[in-house]
């Protein structure tokens, strides 16, 4: 079995719309948004902290969204992968 990309690799495959996919095209805009996301593997920390990235640049979405948008990546990528 194959291990799961990073975070920041699912999210590239697909987020839903709303607040949180605004934040996520702001990050692909921003290296410096970027910097502070590509290391961490750890889901639950990368979870919160983009959560706090998105509050400090003014976007509203739970962490619950988060995880959504990051299941839903997973799905894609690993019918992306094996499809």
């Amino acid at each position: 079995m194959r291990p799961d990309p990073p975070p920041h690799k699912i999210l590239s495959v697909g987020v839903p719309p709303g607040p949180f996919e605004s934040f996520f095209r702001q990050v692909l805009s921003d290296e410096s948004l970027q910097e502070k996301l590509r290391d961490i593997e750890d889901l639950d920390v990368f979870i919160v902290r983009v959560v706090e990235l998105g509050a400090e640049q003014g976007f509203t979405f739970t962490a619950a969204d988060v995880a959504a948008a990051l299941s839903q990546g997973r799905r894609a990528w690993i019918e992306r992968t094996i499809g």
